[in-house]
């Protein structure tokens, strides 16, 4: 499981810190909709002290995806291992050395190997934390989904796992759905030489997930 303490706690607030300044300097404007309900729920001490944990899922059109998206949320979220996401990431893609691997560990990813199915560490690791009340980010088409069209691929089968096997049913969001995001691969090349452009980055909608008693 990767570490808590002083190492991680520092790259994470630096990492955020990191990507407001980016957000700020590189848009012309940043659209954040409908942020409050899902920041009221992620800091709500009743939810926690029930050990229900809280998975959001994003569509993923960008290498930039995270942790851009996290510099729009408040700074105090950054302040308490509580309130910041944890999250799966490719063994092939950010796990490739030892540094890679000691920074994501400790920026609270979970590495996850392709073709090993959804019985692996990380997936557990995902479904411990979300019974100790936290808050699981995953991209769950499993990779940057490069279409232009607006239909996301199909979910990976750990999704199921990770909201089945959760001790309690985790709150289930899609809190990132971006609508202007596409334009952020290209982003490298044309900024700061070319015109920033507007991020509408977020639109914070529920997908409230139902499960039938038996």
């Amino acid at each position: 499981m990767p570490p808590a303490g002083t190492a991680s706690s520092s790259i994470v607030r630096l990492v955020a810190a990191l990507s407001r300044r980016f957000l700020a300097l590189g848009c012309r404007r940043v659209r954040v909709l409908g942020s409050d309900a899902f920041v009221r729920l992620l800091t709500d001490p009743q939810r926690a002290a029930e050990g229900r944990g809280i998975v959001s899922l994003a569509n993923h059109i960008s290498v930039l995806d995270e942790p851009l998206m996290w510099g729009t949320l408040p700074r105090s979220l950054f302040e308490q291992e509580r309130t910041v996401r944890w999250s799966l990431g490719a063994s092939d893609i950010i796990f490739k050395n030892e540094l890679c691997r000691w920074f994501f560990h400790r920026g609270q990813t979970w590495e996850v190997f392709r073709g090993q199915g959804i019985y692996q560490p990380a997936i557990n690791h995902a479904i411990t934390r979300l019974g100790a009340g936290s808050w699981v980010h995953i991209f769950p088409e499993g990779r940057v989904n490069l279409s232009r069209s607006t239909r996301l691929r199909r979910f990976k089968w750990g999704v199921s796992r990770l909201i089945l096997e959760a001790p309690t049913t985790p709150s289930c969001r899609n809190p990132a759905h971006h609508r202007a995001g596409a334009r952020a691969s290209a982003l490298i090349s044309a900024w700061p030489l070319g015109r920033p452009f507007t991020w509408t980055l977020l639109c914070w909608r529920t997908a409230q997930a139902h499960h039938a008693r038996p």
